[in-house]
């Protein structure tokens, strides 16, 4: 078997030197990436996925790189969609998880360039949407998900997070609600469209702000928890919370269940998302739901039309949530035990 080793000693340079070149590393002369080439051509070196990638520049894989995998189901089902609009035209995917830490998505866009991926489809952390970073400059076609990348043209498939909010909101306050607690992240643009929304249906409604009903955190489930105490603590608590995301409600949710509140008899309980579990627990939950499978979806043919026109105009595709009322709210519902504003609901 041909090892790195014979190919540096055909090419008269190191091991180091010719796992730089098949990685496509910058700062290596042509000269010396011609003799690697061309030893790894006379030697038949690996003639398998990178020497195929390295004559075509290209492999037939894409990248995907999410935010927060371990934690939402958001992306899971983002991810399968992906998986499977990638499959019908003949690619593979390589998946990432940033963890919402910009140096550990750097590093996935690193590996995804030496993987010589042919685009890259990418939920940017909260800072990367703010503030890019130079890895991300891939040369390759890129398109945004969940979160607008604010100094990239670049293609981006989004969610109605404003509109959307302000139609819960405006449900609850049909529904007579006046003290409406909220559990947001304080870091997070998507989050923060959604407080945008819980923001505006106050004031265009007349119901009295209290800051007090609002709990800033971090997304997670914990933060949930703990935010939910602090609100169910005030002398004047809420009557009813609007968990802006589900990581929040779950936590909410166990908050309510430890200190035997009922929803939505004491304190009512809604959620911008939806994690499988709440249409199984009694109540079933007022939700968001996102078009998941439909922002995967969007996005890979956003993908593959930038491949096909790199030259073209930049696009963003804005999806609309849906709202699903069920019994954790005290509106009427029907008798199948919920009610949608959109006619493709399915529970």
């Amino acid at each position: 078997m041909v090892s790195m080793k014979d190919v540096a000693t055909v090419a008269g340079v190191s091991t180091a030197t010719v796992s730089r070149v098949l990685a496509n590393k910058p700062h290596i002369t042509d000269e010396i990436r011609e003799k690697v080439h061309a030893a790894v051509r006379t030697l038949e070196y690996r003639p398998n996925r990178i020497a195929r990638n390295l004559r075509n520049q290209q492999s037939r894989t894409i990248g995907l790189v999410v935010s927060d995998l371990s934690n939402n189901p958001f992306f899971n089902f983002i991810s399968q969609a992906i998986e499977e609009m990638a499959y019908a035209r003949g690619f593979a995917v390589l998946l990432f998880n940033s963890d919402e830490d910009p140096a550990k998505e750097a590093i996935c866009l690193e590996l995804l360039k030496d993987e010589l991926v042919a685009g890259v489809i990418i939920a940017p952390t909260s800072e990367t949407a703010h503030a890019i970073k130079p890895p991300l400059e891939l040369d390759i076609p890129v398109v945004a998900i969940n979160r607008k990348i604010q100094s990239m043209q670049i293609d981006s498939v989004l969610i109605d997070n404003y509109d959307s909010a302000y139609r819960l909101i405006s449900h609850l306050a049909d529904d007579g609600y006046q003290r409406i607690g909220g559990l947001f992240c304080q870091n997070n643009s998507s989050v923060r469209a959604r407080y945008e929304g819980f923001r505006q249906v106050l004031k265009d409604r007349g119901i009295a702000r209290d800051t007090q009903l609002e709990y800033f955190s971090n997304t997670t489930e914990e933060e949930g928890y703990k935010g939910t105490g602090q609100l169910l603590s005030l002398p004047h608590r809420p009557e009813v919370i609007f968990a802006s995301n589900g990581s929040l409600a779950t936590g909410a949710f166990r908050r309510f269940r430890d200190e035997g509140v009922r929803i939505p008899e004491d304190v009512a309980l809604v959620c911008f998302d939806e994690f499988p579990w709440m249409s199984m627990v009694d109540p079933q939950m007022t939700v968001i739901r996102q078009p998941t499978y439909d922002i995967g979806k969007a996005a890979s043919e956003l993908l593959f039309s930038r491949m096909d026109d790199p030259k073209g105009p930049t696009r963003d595709v804005v999806l609309h949530g849906e709202l699903i009322v069920r019994a954790s709210c005290k509106g009427q519902v029907s008798s199948q035990g919920h009610k949608s504003d959109s006619c493709q609901a399915r529970i």
